[in-house]
This record gives structure tokens, C-alpha cells and sequence, in this order.
């Protein structure tokens, strides 16, 4: 189920980048991104819910309730990490940018040549 849902994933990211620009296609991969976040953290709690139903010890700070104090200090690093994140897709966007309009100036000063010859 979890590959099934990886290829469906990679199937539509291949028809949006396909059919859109690359700064779509990264807002895209963005919003992907933080819906697997999201459901990873339901999974987990499904799975945390189950093993203290059957018994098995659960550490307290990684419930679906944790004390009030602990949701901000464990939410701070996913929200750092996926600035981080924004950031690198930005700069990556910035520098493939710069490779197209590189080769897209090569490329007419390549086709320019031929015609003044």
C-alpha cells in the first residue's frame, strides 16, 4: 500500500511537471511534502494508540497528548527544517533558472552564428 501510494504520488508530480512551470512544480512538491508529514504523524499516532491498548509502554512525550508545553518544543524543528527545506527548493529554482536562460542565450548566439556566416 505504501509503495501504491509513493508511485501515485511520483504518477501525478510526473503529469504536473509535465504540463506546468518549475516554480508550480515546486509549490507542488512543497504541499505534497506536508501532506506525507501530516499523515506519517496520524500513522504514528494510530500505531502509538494501538501498542498502549495492548499494553506495551509508551513514552509520554511521543502521544497524540503530550503536555502542554511539549507540542510547541516538538513542532519548532519540523517547522525549521521545512523553512530549510522552502529555502533549498528556492535556491534550486533560482540556479535551474539561471541554467535555462545560459542556455537559452548559447543557444541563439550558437543559431545567430551560422546566419551571419
Amino acid at each position: 500500500q505504501h509503495a501504491l501510494c509513493r508511485n501515485k504520488i511520483a504518477g501525478l508530480v510526473m503529469k504536473f511537471v509535465a504540463k506546468k512551470r518549475l516554480v508550480r512544480t515546486v509549490a507542488m512538491i512543497r504541499k505534497l511534502q506536508r501532506i506525507l508529514r501530516g499523515a506519517v504523524a496520524r500513522a504514528r499516532v494510530r500505531v502509538l494508540r494501538k501498542q498502549r491498548a495492548a499494553g506495551i509502554s509508551v513514552p509520554a512525550t511521543t502521544t497524540s497528548t503530550p503536555v502542554s508545553s511539549t507540542p510547541r518544543a516538538s513542532a519548532r524543528p519540523v517547522a525549521r527544517s521545512f523553512a530549510a527545506e522552502v529555502k533549498e527548493y528556492k535556491l534550486q529554482d533560482m540556479t535551474i533558472q539561471e541554467q535555462i536562460k545560459k542556455l537559452v542565450t548559447s543557444n541563439k548566439v550558437e543559431e545567430e552564428e551560422p546566419e551571419f556566416i
